[in-house]
């Protein structure tokens, strides 16, 4: 990792920078620390970038396939637009093959649980906690984690440069502070933000399937009063009324897959409930840290350190159970 990529690490870790500015400079581990967690925390990036972009062209390509389909299979039955379809499906198999080639949903899930280990494990070490995270995950996460916990043993090697060890009464205020108060203020930040996103989803999803559902309705009766009323109506009227409110369906459906596969919801839930963790060890830090007990704030940065491993290891394992997929097939 480069001096410009840590600097970055550093102001990403510690924003206040008269708060870095108290951070030892020749700390040599948690520079070590600090520099894998900005490799990780960009790689993470990087993949969730390209990995979101990707599913959005596989929604937007399965909607183009299935409105050919429906125009072949209705009004139209033209081989072209058949043809047509299947390119689009196959468009659209192609970029979540690349997704499986590339590795995309691996390295987002992956790299973000390091990170997330990597920070923890740089408060730890601020703070003088002689503990890595790779003791402190659940027993039925850790054949899940076994990589994890070798890479996070990896960073905790002795090196040959020597530093003085860690001041607690320097590292446990920038820890409070940057790391307890920071992700509060994150986790109350996000969860409003995700809770929004899965409100919005679900009215969207809901809009379209109840306008679906009314088409089918005035579909049904107009064709009913057509046969009596109009005989000699246009033979492509009917279908072609079928096949919107068939790509009615089809947007409704598209819609609610990426908010499934997004998890909005659930992790609007896992944001509040972590938040509501921060905000009381936050409080009880403060009080520990005004009665000069450094052995209770020490114990308390032990313990959400533990409740954040814990929580995004959740949300590894959600997320791996909803994989991107092509919305296509029976």
């Amino acid at each position: 990792v480069g001096e410009n990529t840590t600097a970055y690490t550093q102001r990403y870790l510690i924003e206040d920078s008269a708060l870095a500015a108290r951070w030892p400079l020749d700390d040599y581990k948690a520079k070590r620390l600090a520099g894998l967690y900005a490799a990780a925390d960009a790689l993470s990036v990087k993949a969730q970038e390209t990995r979101l972009r990707y599913f959005r062209w596989i929604i937007g390509l399965t909607l183009v396939a299935i409105f050919f389909e429906q125009v072949y299979s209705g009004p139209f039955a033209i081989p072209i637009l058949l043809m047509i379809a299947i390119g689009w499906t196959l468009a659209a198999t192609w970029l979540y093959v690349r997704i499986r080639q590339e590795k995309l949903e691996e390295k987002y899930l992956d790299y973000r649980t390091l990170a997330e280990a990597m920070r923890v494990q740089f408060f730890w070490h601020l703070s003088g906690i002689a503990e890595s995270p790779a003791d402190h995950y659940l027993r039925n996460q850790r054949d899940e984690l076994e990589w994890l916990s070798l890479a996070v043993r990896a960073a905790n090697l002795p090196t040959q440069a020597t530093c003085s060890p860690p001041d607690s009464g320097v590292g446990i205020p920038i820890a409070i502070s940057a790391w307890v108060k920071g992700q509060l203020t994150y986790f109350l930040r996000c969860s409003s933000k995700q809770a929004k996103l899965a409100a919005r989803i679900t009215s969207l999803s809901r809009k379209w399937f109840y306008t679906a559902i009314a088409a089918v309705l005035l579909a049904a009766a107009f064709h009913t009063v057509a046969n009596a009323w109009v005989p000699a109506l246009h033979p492509l009227t009917i279908p072609i009324i079928l096949v919107v409110y068939s790509m009615l369906f089809a947007i409704a459906g598209l819609i609610k897959l990426y908010g499934n596969i997004m998890a909005y919801q659930e992790q609007s839930n896992r944001y509040g409930k972590m938040a509501a963790l921060f905000g009381s060890c936050s409080k009880l830090l403060d009080g520990a840290m005004a009665s000069g007990d450094l052995a209770h704030a020490k114990l308390l940065l032990l313990m959400i350190g533990r409740q954040a491993l814990n929580e995004n290891t959740e949300w590894l394992m959600l997320h791996r159970q909803r994989p991107i997929e092509v919305p296509l097939g029976g």
